[in-house]
């Protein structure tokens, strides 16, 4: 008999937001049944598409080909494809696995499953072309019926992307699906937390608003599975994909290479392209086109990383293979808070936030992107479940951990990862 899998991602939930958490009525009620860490290090860089594809398959974004939240198109750099599709990734997912093994799966805003073989699926996804529609990327990614269904009963409830209309309209989609379908695996991702904290900074009475209607849909959630004996044996997971820091200024490396004669910028694309910058926030990939000018921009970075030693760091091309990262790039530019990359060209070099045509004004914002290895920057994973011991501290882990961890937990054969499973101190004897 299958044993159902629930997964829900609370993107940007980080160490600290647990202990805020523990006691409050939902995660209470799940984290007092539950094993796993509240000290798990992302991937580098720790954005949520790389990181969430980490999560699905036990590989760094070497492996599985997910290297960032965008593409590399500097022909679109100010609005580029996102890696929506699951042909995107290059290795195997729990959810392939699942599929083969008979499971029923529904994904709700889990990223990088448009056209993936998955039975009830609303992927994330948005339109970033004038001649297409939201609904018309939405169905075609996903499943049109079950997608028209549910945004029949709960559309209401959605305000485009803000937040917290979005998650919840995801929780009311993600409470029907288990009512009306009953999957037998379910992953869900809930971005509320870490969108107020990009407009209102990491702390304060916003991001506790928000981890309060988590705790909410939590609870909310361990009711709806109640109503159902076949839940009565599942794993249920809840994790974060990487932690956030505030800072106060942003860095434009493509100004600089525009200035250098490398670059040119035409409207919203960039044109006679040598080299660019391709920002995550916390770091900023640098990709070289043309090999004959790599010396001379070698030097340039260099002396330019002396003059603003307190804004970033230069992280080599061997290092970056170590960490996981893209191997095509040049390097990696590591910021130092409160500094991080813009993908903007400024008129400035390094210019407070406000002053960023992307933040409109806003003075307060927190980002992720950074080296997962930094202190007070991790993020959590905890299990529950039949198999699953109650109180079992996993202490440090990685993302990379959870799907060999959970594929052990759910007798499937999930090959050639990167991470080590944790299953010998979570299973019951």
């Amino acid at each position: 008999m299958k044993k159902p899998l629930i997964i829900i991602s609370f993107d940007g939930l980080a160490t600290e937001d647990i202990e805020f958490l523990r006691d409050k009525l939902g995660f209470a009620r799940f984290l007092d049944e539950a094993s796993g860490s509240s000290h798990v290090k992302s991937i580098y860089p720790s954005v949520t598409y790389a990181a969430h594809a980490s999560i699905i398959t036990g590989c760094y974004p070497l492996r599985h080909d997910i290297i960032d939240n965008t593409k590399v198109q500097p022909e679109r750099y100010q609005s580029p494809d996102w890696f929506w599709y699951r042909k995107d990734i290059a290795v195997d997912t729990l959810y392939d696995i699942a599929k083969r093994d008979g499971y029923s799966v529904a994904a709700l805003l889990w990223p990088t499953t448009g056209q993936a073989d998955i039975d009830y699926n609303m992927p994330e996804i948005f339109s970033n072309r004038k001649w297409t529609s939201q609904l018309m990327v939405s169905l075609y990614a996903g499943s049109p019926v079950f997608q028209s269904n549910m945004v029949l009963k709960h559309g209401k409830l959605r305000d485009g992307k803000k937040q917290p209309a979005l998650d919840n309209f995801t929780h009311a989609v993600t409470l029907s699906t288990i009512r009306e379908y009953q999957p037998d695996m379910l992953l869900v991702h809930l971005t509320d937390l870490d969108s107020i904290r990009h407009l209102h900074g990491h702390s304060g009475q916003q991001a506790e608003a928000a981890l309060m209607r988590h705790d909410a849909r939590l609870n909310s959630l361990l009711d709806t599975l109640g109503e159902f004996e076949k839940y009565n044996d599942a794993h249920i997971v809840i994790l974060g994909d990487h932690s956030s820091i505030d800072v106060t200024h942003g860095i434009s490396i493509n100004s600089k290479l525009i200035e250098w004669g490398w670059l040119k910028q035409k409207g919203d694309t960039f044109c006679d392209v040598k080299v660019m910058a391709k920002s995550c926030d916390g770091s900023s990939y640098i990709y070289l086109y043309d090999e004959s000018i790599k010396e001379q921009l070698l030097e340039k970075l260099n002396n330019l990383q002396s003059e603003h030693q307190d804004a970033f760091d230069i992280v080599e091309h061997t290092r970056i293979i170590e960490m996981g990262a893209d191997p095509s790039a040049l390097l990696m530019l590591e910021a130092k808070p409160p500094y991080h990359f813009v993908e903007d060209v400024l008129p400035q070099f390094i210019d407070k936030i406000e002053n960023i045509p992307y933040y409109k004004g806003n003075k307060h914002t927190a980002v992720h992107g950074f080296n997962p290895l930094r202190d007070n920057y991790d993020t959590v994973f905890y299990v529950r479940g039949p198999k699953i011991k109650r109180g079992v501290d996993l202490g440090d882990m990685s993302l990379v951990d959870i799907a060999p961890t959970l594929a052990y937990i759910m007798d499937w054969q999930l090959n050639d990862v990167d991470g080590e499973s944790k299953h010998l101190a979570l299973i019951e004897e």
